[in-house]
């Protein structure tokens, strides 16, 4: 199971809480039946203020960096992402994750969500804040003036060499990536 997955409502509950527009990548609330409500007002309530409307909300984390659009549904918030992979495709696997392809997480596109394991999630991070070189797993390192290639594989660090040039480290992790990963990043399979 994926670190904060949590179960999802059943197909037929999303189906008839829910429209999603795949080109948009939006979920607008539908009108709910009384049944669905403890009392009159609550169903009129929710249906005069929501019926139409966009699902959700921004989510950031700690640091204020985005962090997916959330959805309540009976006291519980859900990625959308998730949300909609169930809908459109009828279930969310419990030991996958919805990846955004281009790395926005607010962009619930169809075409941008990919079903990928925890570790396929971590690959398409992007390069970490401090990275002084511009290429993702290539450093400088002033004390033998040279730069070094690494790679995360298999859950280790992986050293991959050092090198007189930036082109020549960013080469050698370019081949490191399609030997552990079959792909460079950036690029889609």
């Amino acid at each position: 199971m994926s670190k904060n997955a949590l179960p999802t409502p059943s197909l037929e509950l999303l189906q008839e809480m829910f429209a999603y527009d795949p080109e948009a990548g939006i979920l607008t609330w539908k009108s709910r039946p009384k049944d669905r409500f403890p009392n009159e007002q609550g169903w009129r309530v929710f249906n005069s203020k929501h019926v139409g409307k966009q699902a959700g909300y921004r989510a950031y984390n700690g640091d204020g960096i985005p962090a997916c659009i959330r959805v309540g549904i009976n006291q519980i918030n859900y990625s959308a992402h998730r949300l909609i992979w169930a809908l459109v495709y009828g279930e969310m696997p419990l030991d996958k994750e919805v990846d955004h392809i281009n790395r926005d997480p607010f962009d619930n596109r169809l075409s941008n969500l990919r079903l990928v394991t925890p570790l396929g999630n971590i690959l398409n991070r992007g390069m970490n804040k401090n990275n002084s070189s511009g290429l993702k797993g290539v450093a400088y390192d002033k004390k033998r003036d040279k730069y070094t290639a690494r790679i995360m594989a298999n859950y280790r660090n992986i050293h991959i060499g050092r090198y007189e040039t930036k082109g020549l480290a960013a080469v050698a992790r370019a081949k490191a990536e399609l030997r552990y990963h079959g792909t460079i990043s950036g690029q889609r399979r």
